[in-house]
């Protein structure tokens, strides 16, 4: 985005809610003839006098830098499955920020739609073309040393050409520069009051395994503290290794060169995803 459009409420109008979250509240807005803004799009607001939690604001606040770092890039240029910041808004009672509207809603939404009873509502072509442009975006986030943290198919939002976009992002994470690996999980639990004892890194790993679950068939895998404890890449590559094949191996993996071959396929996937 060239140039950041600050958003003039008086000229824009809430068309209906899109969505409510412990945050904030996603509404679909029109915009006034002759705007530089989409005549629909999303507007996100972040209500300031009832955050209930104590770094909300600040979590809204590093939503929208990410936003704003996202769409840096001249032109159109910006990545295809990710948001790009039209504009935003602040005054003494809200923070609020506009990204594009994608009117296919989300992939959770889409799998129940297709299958109400809960069966399988995607072919494997279809998962792998959705979990291929999930990975893509994911890695143009660690380029830019982000930790997403919140993969859920909620969260994964369809846009008119059916491609998707990544959303919410207040979870998300800077990684700092030492850091090897990279997770969707939260970070890991606090070391002990021994402030000069060594500490032992935890292996940070992408949860596809939970997300592929949940696109094809609405389970919500449950990751317990032991659980995520354990977690290392050598069980990431036994789960690969007992998996029953390339259409139920798991999606849990370390970030290899698998991120790049997959991102790679992306156009070659799309042209078997099912309509």
């Amino acid at each position: 985005m060239d140039e950041e459009v600050v958003l003039d409420l008086n000229q824009i109008r809430a068309v209906r809610v899109l969505g409510r979250g412990a945050m904030a509240s996603v509404f679909l807005v029109s915009a006034a003839p002759g705007s530089r803004l989409p005549t629909l799009f999303a507007l996100k607001v972040f209500d300031k006098q009832s955050a209930a939690k104590p770094h909300a604001l600040r979590r809204a606040r590093w939503e929208l830098s990410l936003l704003s770092r996202l769409s840096a890039a001249p032109g159109d240029h910006h990545h295809p499955f990710l948001p790009s910041l039209l504009g935003s808004v602040e005054t003494p009672d809200l923070l609020a920020w506009a990204i594009p509207f994608c009117p296919g809603g989300d992939l959770h939404a889409l799998r129940r739609s297709l299958s109400p009873s809960n069966e399988e509502a995607f072919s494997a072509d279809a998962i792998r073309f959705y979990l291929s442009e999930i990975v893509t975006a994911l890695a143009h986030l660690h380029s830019m040393r982000v930790a997403y943290r919140d993969l859920k198919p909620e969260n994964v939002l369809l846009r008119s050409s059916g491609h998707i976009m990544l959303a919410d992002f207040d979870l998300s994470r800077h990684l700092p520069a030492r850091s090897t690996t990279h997770s969707s999980l939260p970070p890991p639990l606090p070391s002990d009051n021994h402030s000069h004892a060594p500490r032992r890194k935890l292996t940070r790993v992408f949860s596809f395994g939970a997300a592929d679950d949940q696109i094809k068939k609405g389970r919500s895998a449950r990751v317990s503290p032991a659980s995520r404890r354990r977690t290392s890449s050598s069980s990431i590559s036994k789960s690969r290794e007992g998996s029953g094949g390339d259409d139920e191996r798991s999606f849990s993996f370390v970030w290899t060169e698998e991120h790049s071959n997959a991102a790679a396929n992306v156009p070659r996937l799309a042209a078997h995803r099912s309509h």
